[in-house]
């Protein structure tokens, strides 16, 4: 049902609301909507409703004010508006450091904050076989398991004490490490950035913990109507045994060790590998200059990371259906091999 307030215009009750009339259905025995203390049935409420309408336009047409039928509005090809302003996109400073890293500064001093990316070419699609999930683990536990001088916990400190953060992940096609931070901070969260990204620990009581909180996720992964449909589409479109198919399972989980995290660091995570990206309140020259001094003795190299695996499934167009009968909802999809 639709609700129309009316207001009267006389200078008497401007600003006055009227009495408000309320529709609380309770229906009797033949079905009649009933009258109660405080209610009036539909068809008294438009009894007073339409001659209170018709006053109010009868008064707004004696007080000039102009009503003009929708047939008289100008059509939408008249309207007129400005030119659009140009769009100018900043050009960020660009350079490679002495280790391969290539680098991007990009100035902005509305506001007095810093973040920068670390932008890692890895990801899931390169997880062994037989440990699904790996890729995940080592992009969780290489800034929950802490550097070679501070312990995860130790970071958290002492980045919430100057409200800063430093994260970091690995995702189907990419990893990272980022960080953000106030100007007036930003050397000491760059040296905290450096080590996460360049001496990660790996400490065994954050596996372990990395490990409960997935072997949890996939207890859990059939609670979520829209998750299935997304495993169960992926699985269909790919396979279930690529690597863009399949699913984290128990076995998976229960291979993976502190060794196995280290040895997948250090194949993707070198500075030939890495596009470093940093934005905010700084100068470049001067952000240049530190970069290059903390980054000096990064010298770590591995071969060039490999294409990444290719689809080999074929389009087979059809209809599949994935059952959950203790929920409401329906979600669909349609896709096809790009």
């Amino acid at each position: 049902m639709k609700a129309l307030a009316l207001r009267p215009r006389n200078s008497e009750n401007i600003g006055q609301p009227l009495a408000a009339a309320r529709f609380i259905p309770s229906r009797d025995r033949e079905g009649a909507v009933a009258d109660r203390k405080g209610t009036i049935s539909r068809s008294k409420a438009l009894a007073l409703a339409i001659p209170m309408l018709l006053a109010s336009v009868i008064q707004a047409q004696s007080e000039g004010v102009v009503i003009r039928d929708v047939k008289n509005l100008p059509s939408w090809t008249s309207l007129k508006f400005p030119p659009l302003k140009q769009i100018s996109i900043p050009k960020p400073v660009t350079f490679t450091m002495p280790n391969g890293m290539r680098v991007y500064l990009l100035e902005d001093h509305e506001l007095p904050l810093v973040s920068g990316s670390a932008l890692v070419r890895t990801g899931n699609l390169f997880d062994p076989a037989e440990q699904h999930g790996l890729a995940e683990l080592t992009g969780s536990v290489i800034r929950t398991g802490g550097t070679k001088s501070k312990t995860g916990d130790q970071l958290d400190v002492q980045l919430e004490n100057v409200a800063a953060s430093v994260e970091s992940q690995i995702g189907e096609s990419t990893g990272s490490v980022s960080f953000s931070c106030l100007r007036d901070n930003t050397a000491e969260v760059l040296a905290a950035f450096h080590d996460v990204l360049t001496r990660p620990e790996f400490r065994q009581d954050k596996l372990d913990l990395a490990e409960s909180q997935l072997r949890s996720s996939i207890a859990r992964r059939n609670d979520d109507a829209g998750g299935i449909l997304s495993r169960e589409f992926e699985s269909v479109l790919y396979g279930r045994d690529t690597p863009y198919g399949w699913e984290i399972e128990y076995a998976d989980v229960d291979r993976i060790h502190r060794g196995d995290l280290i040895r997948f660091y250090q194949r993707y995570f070198f500075p030939a590998n890495i596009m470093l990206s940093v934005y905010g309140d700084f100068s470049a020259d001067d952000m240049k200059a530190k970069l290059e001094t903390l980054f000096a003795d990064w010298n770590y190299r591995q071969p060039p990371v490999p294409p990444f695996p290719p689809v080999t499934a074929k389009a087979a167009p059809g209809i599949f259906v994935a059952d959950k009968t203790d929920v409401t909802q329906t979600f669909f999809a349609v896709g096809e091999l790009g």
